[in-house]
């Protein structure tokens, strides 16, 4: 092997070779070094010669020019040297030169089309929370029980992940998403959505993305990169830089609340407005008072629509029965910020996250359901949460009237009446709304936002034995084959059922609890 690597060949000249080689094979050299690298490797047989050499003792290669039909880098170019010397007897003296100049190409090809090798780097951070996350890093799948975050490239394919450095900084990343770690200072998303939290001692820490640079000054923010490489930055709390591609293009300085674009093709900053409602900022949630108040009202299903930490289950905290979440095909972890800590977002008709409780405990008389929504279209008979299908009515029905944007609740009391009320006001859209039924025996009353709309005569409630009816739907509902149909689109939190009526002061006290 070369004592010294060369400098250059050709007109390509690299002034720290060996530096640059350990970094792509440590998994930690950027994209442009590695173009870099490829420049200088197929510059001049020498040079693809020693890169060659150097990049031997590699597992990764090795297994690499075993898998090409050789045993070792050397064999590859004896293999060529021959193949070619013996076509033709003017050219044997240029095999050798021929010979590493094609092995140049196969290691250029390797190298700019391939993941770095997956040598573990260096600890940078800690998974310190996750929901169905599932990490990739140099294109092995990581085990559920690693927490150890090591410098390098990683892919979440699925769910969410929180990762903590030593410094207090968190990130809160959301699957699909690529990101290199490149140390315990700078992160580069190249695809993907994350918020982070910087506290003083973080004070520094960069994310880098396709198109711009974002340099934290202790503050909540959180970035996008989106298909086309371009970038968004949003800041909830404190101040950021936003250096952009272009060096000596002045930084964009954003403060609480602001957001920028920043366009990947024209490199050209475009002031937007800041998306409180999109980025996930906690795994956790909060304990809010609301919580307590709806506790103290004894439900006997309460679903938090948070995000769930044991796999897709859906915790009640009014009983023993829990929900389960259909998350269908989602192509994101369905969730997003909610009245109260985060919420499960619907996207729609079609295949569509719902969630479903089996055997709940149902009213033998009076009943009561609340929720905060928010709808993001007028889905088509969009369901809040249901007690039927489409064979059997069950207890109740809470959603969109057909194509009217009104809300409507549908019940079965004791005599077998279907009652009904509608809210003589379109629902708002991308607004939260809390919504309140209350059947007590003699009267079916729907709320919104603490107000009375509608009032009917109405029986205590009947609890049908049909089986098919046992079901508790929320996000939609099931038809007569089985399947889901009736989406909700948009976000549904803090949903709570009750088999005793709510009182006025209940009613105002849920709402007037977060609303003010």
């Amino acid at each position: 092997m070369h004592s010294e690597a060369p400098q250059g060949g050709g007109n390509w000249i690299m002034e720290n070779p060996d530096k640059n080689i350990d970094a792509w094979l440590d998994g930690v050299l950027e994209k442009e070094g590695c173009h870099e690298l490829n420049g200088w490797i197929v510059a001049s047989p020498e040079n693809a010669e020693y890169f060659a050499e150097r990049s031997h003792i590699h597992s990764s290669l090795f297994d690499w020019a075993k898998a090409i039909g050789s045993c070792g880098v050397d064999d590859v170019v004896e293999s060529v040297e021959y193949s070619v010397a013996s076509n033709s007897p003017k050219i044997r003296g240029k095999a050798k030169a021929i010979a590493a100049a094609v092995v140049a190409a196969l290691l250029a090809v390797f190298l700019l089309n391939s993941d770095p090798a997956p040598v573990p780097g260096n600890p940078v951070a800690e998974l310190i929370e996750s929901s169905g996350a599932k990490l990739v890093y140099h294109g092995q799948a990581m085990a559920a029980e690693e927490k150890v975050i090591l410098s390098g490239n990683y892919q979440l394919v699925e769910g969410i992940a929180s990762i903590e450095f030593e410094t207090g900084v968190t990130l809160l990343i959301e699957a699909p998403a690529e990101f290199r770690m490149a140390s315990s200072e700078l992160v580069e998303l190249s695809s993907g959505r994350v918020s982070a939290h910087v506290p003083p001692e973080g004070i520094g820490f960069t994310i880098k993305t396709p198109s711009a640079e974002v340099v934290d000054y202790g503050t909540d923010f959180a970035v996008e990169v989106g298909k086309d490489r371009s970038s968004e930055v949003h800041v909830f709390e404190g101040e950021v830089k936003v250096q952009l591609r272009e060096g000596e293009t002045d930084p964009v300085r954003l403060l609480t609340n602001d957001a920028t674009r920043i366009e990947y093709e024209t490199d050209v900053p475009l002031g937007i407005p800041v998306d409180n409602d999109r980025f996930l900022r906690s795994l956790d949630e909060p304990a809010m008072e609301y919580s307590r108040i709806i506790r103290e009202m004894n439900p006997v299903v309460y679903f938090r629509m948070g995000i769930p930490k044991e796999g897709k289950v859906m915790k009640n905290l009014g009983g023993p029965i829990d929900g389960q979440l259909m998350d269908g095909a989602c192509k994101r972890p369905p969730f997003a910020p909610g009245r109260v800590g985060s919420s499960v977002k619907f996207e729609g008709p079609g295949v569509s996250p719902h969630v479903v409780a089996y055997n709940y405990p149902k009213a033998e008389g009076p009943i009561s359901v609340s929720a905060w929504v928010r709808a993001g279209s007028w889905s088509r008979r969009g369901c809040i949460a249901a007690n039927e299908n489409k064979n059997v009515l069950g207890q109740f029905r809470l959603g969109f009237d057909r194509d009217s944007g009104r809300i409507k609740v549908r019940v079965r009391d004791d005599e077998n009446r279907e009652v009904q009320l509608i809210d003589p006001e379109v629902l708002p859209l991308k607004e939260w709304q809390h919504i309140v039924f209350v059947a007590d025996g003699e009267t079916l009353r729907l709320f919104r936002n603490g107000q009375e709309v509608a009032s009917a005569e109405c029986g205590l409630i009947s609890n049908p034995r049909n089986t098919s009816a046992d079901q508790l739907f929320v996000g939609a509902q099931d038809n007569r084959d089985g399947k889901m149909t009736h989406f909700w689109h948009g976000r549904i939190d803090e949903i709570a059922l009750f088999n005793h009526p709510l009182t006025d002061a209940d009613i105002m006290k849920q709402y007037q609890s977060v609303s003010q």
